[in-house]
């Protein structure tokens, strides 16, 4: 077979960008394609074989679906494989900034009552609060205990008399109360306003132990400085009660 040229294009991903290249057909070695430059890019073999040269000794063609060829030295992807063995715990990374604010999540259901907790210090005394209203009015109380017997025939009594003649002389009045009574109380006065009141005191019966029962009233007035009582009177005044 005697050789001949035949121009053919072939796609971008083989040669770059599109172009004619020459074919030269051999008796022999088959079909050879070149690019203009005299490289060799495909060969075409008698015995059905093809040839890439660029390739090397390893790669693949493909072809797309519009049936161009393209040289990929990796060849097709593979099924996927195996999930490898877990790799060592990395190192921690660095606090990363704080996020937003999240939306407030629902209110919980309420927990248990936790134990007593210790006393607290006593507060400081609060302000006084105002009058409440009137309560309403409470039970009648218990009849309390008989209590002890009070005075009972109460009388004043009223004893004057005339001071004394004797110049000088202490004007002295005595009074007790009647059967059944005591004294409780007394006065003594006079009309002689230059005179001195010595004794003005309660007398009893049982001389001085006690408990003493007062029975009386004693009355002591001394003369005025002059000695002269001028016709003065005395008065003494005594409150009895029933013993």
């Amino acid at each position: 077979m005697h050789p001949f040229l035949v121009f053919i294009s072939l796609a971008a991903a083989l040669l770059g960008s599109t172009a004619h290249a020459q074919v030269t057909l051999s008796g022999a070695g088959g079909v050879v394609v070149q690019a203009p430059s005299g490289q060799a890019v495909t060969r075409f073999g008698n015995d059905g074989t093809v040839a890439i040269p660029a390739l090397g000794a390893a790669g693949f063609v493909r072809a797309d679906a519009q049936g161009v060829l393209s040289a990929d030295p990796h060849g097709p992807v593979g099924p996927q494989g195996p999930a490898g063995a877990p790799g060592a715990q990395g190192a921690a990374g660095a606090q990363g900034p704080a996020g937003p604010q999240g939306l407030a999540g629902a209110t919980g259901p309420t927990g248990p009552a936790g134990a007593t907790g210790p006393q607290g210090a006593r507060g400081e005394t609060g302000a006084t609060g105002g009058q409440g209203p009137k309560g309403d009015k409470g039970d009648t109380g218990e009849t309390g205990p008989q209590g002890p017997a009070g005075f009972s025939g109460l009388e004043v009594m009223e004893y004057e008399i005339e001071a004394p003649k004797l110049a000088g002389a202490y004007m002295n009045i005595y009074a007790k109360c009647p059967a059944g009574k005591q004294a409780i109380a007394g006065g003594c006065t006079t009309n002689n306003h230059d005179a001195r009141l010595v004794t003005c005191a309660p007398t009893y019966v049982d001389g001085f132990t006690a408990p003493k029962t007062y029975y009386g009233w004693i009355a002591k007035f001394a003369p005025p400085a002059s000695g002269d009582w001028q016709g003065a009177t005395g008065t003494l005044y005594i409150t009895c009660v029933n013993k």
